[in-house]
């Protein structure tokens, strides 16, 4: 999945240019990829908001099974080599819903009546070549707090560590809007200083590592309509978030809903992987 993905300057997503723009995406994965038929579809979002992102889904073959963990760990890689947040890697979970049903437009046309194909190629499957095991992935140094930051290993630090260029780090676009999401479903709408939280983004992307972007590339994630995009969208995505979660308490003296004992996370995860080798 590649996710918001901001296409070269006075690029634009038009019926015209899918093909051109698909070939772009594909040729910045690895190069085991460049011969390798693919399958591509358009988002239900894609050319409705902004037509220079991108959403869309590339299915390929994979020469063997790989599991969701190596291609968590893969897809953290190849973006970290890209210095861009080329793959959405929440993707790999088993928890992970994807749509890929076209979307139904009410009041407006369809902007891409096509919005998927097939491509040929040499090649019918990729032999993926995974990094080795390790590699290590980033992780923040828990005493290090930012004046805004939730101290969570997945939280706001953490996505503020990843804006840069730096050994570890994801580039610029994916970890300013998932520093922003973070924020918001910590704090709420309510709890958000809007400005206080653009000024410690923008900070944090003029002093990070640059070393793979130009210097108009920083100066555009910086700007006011890039930083305060991504805080937009959090307010309308996750505003509600924390209030929804300090509603859901445990009521004293209701029995469980539930039969039988508790279980371990390993026993349940093992029902769990049962139960969809069935399905699967």
């Amino acid at each position: 999945d590649v996710d918001k993905f901001v296409l070269p300057k006075g690029w634009q997503l038009k019926r015209a240019s899918i093909a051109k723009i698909c070939e772009h995406i594909v040729d910045l994965l690895p190069a085991e990829f460049r011969d390798v038929s693919y399958h591509w579809q358009l988002s239900s979002s894609a050319g409705v908001f902004d037509r220079t992102t991108v959403s869309a889904h590339f299915w390929f073959w994979l020469a063997k099974p790989v599991p969701d963990t190596a291609l968590k760990a893969w897809a953290r890689h190849v973006n970290s080599a890209a210095g861009v947040g080329l793959i959405d890697e929440s993707l790999f979970q088993h928890v992970q819903a994807h749509y890929t049903a076209a979307p139904i437009f009410t009041g407006m046309p369809d902007p891409f009546p096509i919005r998927s194909g097939l491509v040929i190629r040499k090649l019918d499957s990729v032999d993926l070549q995974l990094p080795p095991p390790d590699v290590a992935i980033y992780t923040p140094n828990p005493a290090t707090k930012a004046s805004l930051g939730t101290g969570e290993s997945q939280g706001f630090d953490y996505f503020m560590s990843r804006i840069g260029d730096h050994e570890g780090g994801d580039g610029f676009h994916r970890p300013i809007i998932q520093a922003a999401a973070s924020y918001v479903a910590e704090k709420g709408a309510d709890g958000t200083d809007v400005q206080v939280l653009h000024s410690t983004i923008k900070q944090r992307v003029l002093a990070a590592d640059a070393s793979k972007h130009s210097s108009n590339d920083v100066a555009d994630r910086a700007s006011d309509a890039q930083i305060g995009s991504a805080i937009a969208s959090a307010l309308r995505k996750y505003g509600n978030v924390a209030s929804q979660r300090r509603k859901s308490r445990r009521i004293e003296g209701l029995a469980p809903h539930f039969k039988g004992d508790f279980q371990d996370v390993a026993t349940i995860q093992r029902s769990l992987d049962a139960i969809l080798d069935t399905v699967f």
